[in-house]
């Protein structure tokens, strides 16, 4: 996986422990009992509280992407189970005295270390560590990339079409990043897109040299991106022929799962958007006063974690009220190949 979350934030450490007692030993971080220990927790190089341990639980949560280390004042054996589905716990050395691993964990999730004394082993503590969803930044755009989509379009006719659309990156500007992506469609020189850094369309060029601009973008990734993260956003969509409409969007980050296509199975984020459009002046949409008709956009969308793309979206329409035969009903992209 290219990116991983950056820093380290929200860390939370609790625990109800007893045999706390001051004095006493050297040799076990100074507690009464010989046989208790202390332990002290790491992530990310930053050292987060100590606890000291008899026969209680401890709580911690950590950001998926950092370094969990756990260091005992005396001998202990470290058992690490429990873990849910999708956390990974991957250790990276143990000794007597010491216990690290990296954590990562896509939707969240949650494992257990248990610390047991090397002398006693009836003094034992079983820390529970949750993971906060993993991060995911941007990837990066390159010139010369090569995406073919297979694109269905099911219209309020009933009819379907089923065409092959390829998008070329021609341009990445070196300072701003904003892309520019030049497409076919079924072979013919169809639109161009310029986007921003992260993917988001700002301008669509058609080949007439008409365009229509997003302003300020339409924004169907807000990065870094993690499973339940939400975002609401809105653009003035407006064309030089003189069409307009005004977008409001809700965006939820509902799910990490797997989704296939026909350039074959990726782990994905399965991202939800619901967009609510008004003040359109089409007037062939007759569900409102001129200059004002509405319709509504359901998409969810599956942006590949490791390539750091989208690679399928799904689309339906919904219009308020009579709309064109030839007018979108559902629409599909998939990705068939990258190169």
């Amino acid at each position: 996986m290219k990116a991983w979350g950056k820093g380290f934030t929200g860390i939370a450490f609790a625990c109800a422990l007893s045999a706390c007692g001051g004095g006493g030993d050297s040799g076990n971080g100074g507690l009464a009992d010989p046989n208790s220990f202390s332990v002290s927790a790491t992530v990310g190089g930053t050292k987060v509280q100590t606890f000291s341990a008899g026969s209680q639980n401890a709580t911690l949560t950590v950001k998926s992407g950092q370094d969990l280390r756990l260091d005992s004042s005396t001998d202990v054996t470290w058992k690490s189970g429990d873990a849910t589905s999708n956390t990974e716990v991957s250790v990276k050395g143990a000794s007597t005295q010491s216990w690290t691993a990296g954590l990562k964990s896509p939707p969240g999730g949650t494992f257990t270390v248990t610390v047991t004394s090397a002398k006693d082993a009836s003094k034992s503590a079983k820390v529970t560590v949750t993971v906060t969803p993993h991060e995911y930044t941007a990837g990066t755009a390159q010139v010369g990339r090569v995406i073919t989509w297979k694109e269905t379009s099911n219209y309020v006719d009933g009819s379907t079409a089923q065409k092959t659309r390829v998008n070329t990156t021609t341009g990445v500007d070196a300072n701003t990043g904003i892309t520019t992506v030049a497409s076919t469609l079924n072979s013919v020189t169809d639109d161009t897109f310029t986007q921003d850094a992260d993917g988001n369309r700002l301008k669509r060029t058609f080949p007439n040299g008409a365009s229509c601009t997003y302003n300020p973008k339409r924004n169907l990734l807000n990065f870094p991106l993690s499973v339940g993260k939400t975002w609401t956003s809105g653009w003035l969509y407006t064309c030089t022929a003189g069409y307009t409409e005004t977008v409001s969007m809700t965006s939820t980050v509902e799910a990490y799962e797997p989704v296939t296509t026909d350039a074959g199975t990726f782990n994905t984020l399965r991202i939800h958007h619901i967009e609510t459009i008004t003040k359109s002046n089409d007037g062939q949409l007759q569900n409102g006063p001129a200059g004002n008709a509405a319709y509504a956009i359901d998409m969810r969308c599956w942006w590949d974690v490791a390539g750091q793309r989208t690679v399928k979206c799904d689309n339906a329409n919904t219009y308020q009220g009579p709309a064109p035969a030839n007018y979108v009903k559902t629409f599909s992209q998939s990705m068939m190949s990258v190169q």
